[in-house]
């Protein structure tokens, strides 16, 4: 049997290709970059989030804020590859989104954005649950790893996940897209597009913070034990029948506080690397 002829590729479709692949490339420099400067403000504030979900404000506050600053190497690796796979795949999609649909504005932003979140989620998840993990007992990432593997071996990627393929999209989808509706056209001072970034992550968080307290409920249950929540929709149940509707709200006041400072920092920071190593790139 005669195989077809192979139909070589169009000229348009390579240049694409290329183009995405630079836009992506462009993304994950700009969003490692902008990673350290925002992590020093904002990681406190994420270790006393987790805790506050995980253990209720009935903690002391001596527990809730002892070593805020703990875990902060991990954080940084974890966010810096949460940020090279967030913004890279942005970046690609959203050009992709305007070449092939004509969609422009906060509608491209809104679907990369989503799109975006998807792919976080789904492949950065088990990461997440680590980081989680041992900011609320205070081990090592190798300790927090090592009991999580041995206890629950491929389990441990399963806490959450089906929370974090819809969490991540929402939260991810909401930022982009708020954040390219208020931020000032033209050529603007940091302090304007911090502010229009900070608001975005005010907005972005509060969507997905019932999502966000189940999601740290499930990954902070101590692995080798018996677990109090079979999965999202018990633990869902159990905190409504124990708590009632505020139980969805627990860290809320820390959460907004993380978002505002660190989108406020992160994105225009990332804009800014964004675009340098984007001219980089084109040369």
């Amino acid at each position: 049997m005669i195989s077809p002829p192979t139909m070589p590729a169009p000229a348009w479709a390579a240049g694409v290709g290329a183009v995405a692949r630079q836009e992506a490339m462009a993304g994950a420099l700009g969003g490692v970059s902008a990673t350290g400067v925002a992590m020093f403000v904002s990681h406190p504030l994420d270790t006393l989030k987790t805790r506050v979900q995980a253990k209720g404000w009935g903690a002391s506050a001596k527990e809730l804020a002892r070593q805020p600053f703990y875990g902060i190497g991990p954080h940084v690796a974890w966010y810096s590859l949460f940020n090279m796979v967030r913004f890279s795949c942005f970046c690609s999609l959203r050009g992709c989104a305007e070449r092939s649909t004509g969609l422009t504005g906060w509608h491209s932003a809104a679907v990369a954005g989503a799109g975006a979140g998807l792919v976080t989620g789904v492949t950065l998840h088990p990461f997440f649950v680590i980081k989680a993990y041992q900011q609320v007992t205070r081990t090592s990432i190798s300790v927090a790893y090592s009991t999580l593997v041995n206890a629950e071996s491929l389990f441990t990627a399963a806490r959450g996940f089906p929370l974090a393929c819809v969490r991540f999209p929402i939260g991810v989808g909401a930022l982009f897209s708020v954040n390219e509706v208020l931020r000032p056209q033209g050529a603007v001072g940091w302090l304007e597009r911090g502010v229009a970034s900070g608001l975005a992550g005010a907005v972005s968080t509060s969507l997905i913070m019932p999502l966000d307290v189940v999601q740290s409920k499930l990954m902070s249950q101590r692995a080798g034990r018996p677990h109090q929540y079979k999965g999202a929709w018990d633990c869902a149940r159990q905190l409504l029948a124990e708590e009632g509707p505020r139980a969805f709200s627990a860290g809320y006041s820390v959460a907004l506080a993380r978002a505002v400072c660190t989108t406020a920092i992160l994105l225009p920071t990332c804009d800014s690397f964004t675009e340098f190593f984007r001219g980089a790139l084109q040369q």
